[in-house]
């Protein structure tokens, strides 16, 4: 039985590599993706971190049936391959001619000098290494392609069986299929008849794409709860949920569907529970470790998108990294009451939701300081003061703020996984002064996570992230759109 393989590309990079491949004129063409890889034994996943198109002009022979750069456009590409320190080499052409495309006689008896190639100019480098080659054929169907992976000593490793695309869109999954096999499941009469209401609203493909999505919920506390509590709602039944905490008394004030028998009980077995008594069928991961630790970022690269309800700044650094190397939407939930002094009058209560997507601008350039250093002292007292700034006397935490923010998370979602638009990607409420603002901003392109540089589809290889002291990421209003609304 051979390995599975998933390719995984930013919705722009889909796009402009459809385009290049599958122009008006009906000519062959080809595209080289430099891309990460995450591989977990008998699978593997491939991430396109940088493309490189040839024009026209770049080609030695090009017609209908044939396609071949030149050998300086060949050696460009090798070069940038061998510079940029990844593992997977991947080659793609297309049979503009055919719907569904599969690799041609002349495609085969190349493949073993197109590996040789790359191997040998590698070899003679300054860090040779192993690598994967992938190679793939596209056709006029988003379904209809077939690609193959090899490692660099010609072994065949395994089939790619899906094209994922991540980005401001949605996430779409391509699996690969012929002409007879494209058609999709009917939904079965029990599930049709849940979500009724839910298929009113969105249509069955729109539930399908929720109940297909692996949900991860780092931090099931006060709005991880109820991030739990919609998820089950919505049909999600592919769920992980990380947090090493017990239930505790106070926590029973916010925490949705924990009970008094509840404390001393892991936080993740008690929201494991909950989903279990809607839908049995659900398959539910509860994890009892931090965010940081290892089962947490196993968990979060094989999960579709990931939700942060974490409180401290150096955990949502980690899950943004984690989210651009490995290509994964994700939405951070910020919330918090200020004290104008001691146990006074509340100066300001609310929160944020902002949500990254692969392509777009990360937490770091929408205004989320996750650069700064949150460690040692200035950590622990964070963590003593708990939902409350300005004030040694910690209160209980608010239900009220976790609901709003939560059900706003989980909508975002819902529309970004069905295709409505999802207008603001940054929205901050003032439950004080009940006020809504919205903000659009723009990815700096020197960011190290998300601009031309930075880590997006890296997968598991290494690179240093620069001190925040050597980086300008402020935020810049005047590139953003904020709009003030009365909403409460």
């Amino acid at each position: 039985m051979k390995n599975k393989v998933k390719l995984t590309l930013k919705e722009e990079d889909f796009t402009k590599f459809r385009n290049q491949l599958l122009k008006k004129d009906g000519l062959e063409r080809q595209s080289f993706c430099m891309t990460g890889v995450v591989d977990r034994g008998n699978s593997l996943e491939v991430l396109v971190h940088k493309m490189i198109h040839p024009s026209d002009e770049d080609y030695r022979v090009q017609h209908s049936f044939l396609v071949d750069a030149k050998p300086e456009f060949l050696l460009k590409v090798f070069s940038e391959f061998e510079r940029s320190g990844l593992k997977g080499f991947l080659h793609a052409h297309s049979h503009p001619f055919a719907a569904w495309a599969t690799f041609s006689g002349g495609d085969n008896r190349h493949l073993a000098g197109e590996i040789k190639s790359v191997r040998d100019y590698i070899s003679m480098s300054s860090d040779p290494r192993d690598f994967y080659f992938i190679r793939l054929v596209y056709g006029k169907d988003e379904r209809g392609f077939k690609g193959e992976v090899y490692t660099h000593d010609l072994t065949f490793y395994g089939y790619i069986d899906e094209i994922k695309v991540v980005g401001k869109g949605g996430v779409k999954k391509y699996e690969r299929c012929s002409y007879s096999e494209a058609w999709h499941a009917e939904m079965l009469p029990h599930d049709r008849e849940r979500w009724d209401r839910h298929i009113r609203w969105l249509g069955e493909e729109g539930q399908r794409r929720i109940s297909d999505t692996h949900l991860v919920v780092c931090g099931v506390g006060g709005a991880g709860s109820v991030i739990v509590a919609n998820a089950r709602g919505l049909g999600f039944k592919k769920i992980t949920l990380i947090d090493p905490d017990v239930v505790e008394t106070s926590n029973l004030n916010r925490l949705i569907g924990a009970e008094r028998d509840d404390v001393g009980k892991l936080k993740v077995e008690v929201m494991e529970r909950e989903v279990k008594k809607v839908d049995p069928d659900a398959v539910v991961h509860a994890l009892p470790c931090r965010s940081e630790e290892d089962d947490a970022r196993y968990a979060i690269i094989d999960g579709d998108v990931v939700i942060s309800g974490l409180d401290t700044l150096a955990s949502r650094f980690e899950i943004q990294v984690l989210a651009a190397r490995y290509l994964k939407p994700l939405l951070d939930i910020g919330s918090g009451i200020t004290l104008k002094g001691g146990q006074g009058e509340v100066a300001d209560m609310g929160g944020q939701v902002v949500f990254y997507y692969p392509g777009g601008p990360c937490l770091a350039c929408q205004g989320v300081p996750i650069f700064e250093a949150v460690s040692g002292l200035s950590e622990e007292i964070r963590k003593s003061v708990g939902y409350i700034r300005g004030t040694d006397f910690t209160p209980p935490s608010v239900i009220t703020i976790n609901s709003v923010l939560g059900g706003a998370a989980m909508n975002t979602l819902v529309k970004y996984l069905v295709g409505l638009p999802v207008k603001s990607t940054h929205v901050k409420y003032d439950l004080l002064a009940e006020n809504v603002y919205r903000f659009n901003f723009l990815k700096k392109e020197e960011c190290p996570i998300c601009g031309q540089y930075g880590l997006e589809g890296r997968g598991d290889e290494f690179t240093e992230i620069l001190p925040c002291e050597e980086l300008s990421l402020e935020s810049s209003p005047s590139e953003a759109v904020s709009l003030q609304e009365g909403a409460f």
